[in-house]
């Protein structure tokens, strides 16, 4: 079973993901599985050098499951790429706007004071800057990247034709839908 990875942001259905990737056999790691306090404030994947320090614990990780999801992946997916040539990537897909809507509900479920909350188009663009960057990177790989709004038209059907699966015969795993305020 090859590896694949769901690369999609926060707040885009990386968790139904994850339990889409469990129903079709996949020893998924479903994360985050990073320390909070590096996941908030290390800014580790924007550095090189801060790479270096969490290459060989982002490597473990692969070699042990089949599927990932959520952190760090969608951070890291050129160097996952680079070790698994022939994995498949996902990259779930959600408007802008609903992402910055889920994301600052989930830190006030947090009980991140309304101060500290990021300002609602640093999620936009955190979004977007992340989609452009797959398709950028995707773009002369044909067959590795799939988008798809999980959020928008949940069903396995997509997804098991490009992982080359058979469509369960159960219900869509959607999980973590919520009704928030904004």
């Amino acid at each position: 079973m090859g590896k694949v990875f769901c690369i999609g942001m926060f707040k885009t259905g990386t968790s139904t993901m994850g339990a889409v990737f469990q129903c079709l056999g996949y020893q998924t790691l479903n994360g985050p599985w990073w320390p909070k306090d590096i996941m908030i404030f290390d800014d580790w994947y924007k550095t090189p050098e801060k790479w270096n320090n969490y290459r060989d614990v982002i490597k473990n990780k692969t070699e042990q499951y089949d599927a990932f999801q959520d952190y760090p992946w969608m951070f890291c997916f050129e160097m996952c790429y680079e070790w698994y040539p022939d994995a498949k990537f996902i990259f779930s897909s959600r408007d802008s706007e609903k992402v910055a809507d889920s994301d600052i509900n989930m830190w006030r479920k947090e009980g991140v004071p309304e101060d500290k909350i990021l300002d609602r188009q640093v999620f936009i663009d955190r979004y977007e800057n992340q989609y452009n960057r797959a398709i950028e990177f995707f773009k002369d790989k044909p067959g590795s990247l799939l988008v798809l709004g999980i959020t928008e038209n949940p069903g396995c059907d997509e997804i098991c034709k490009f992982l080359n699966k058979p469509v369960p015969n159960i219900p869509f795993p959607h999980t973590n839908k919520g009704v928030y305020r904004v």
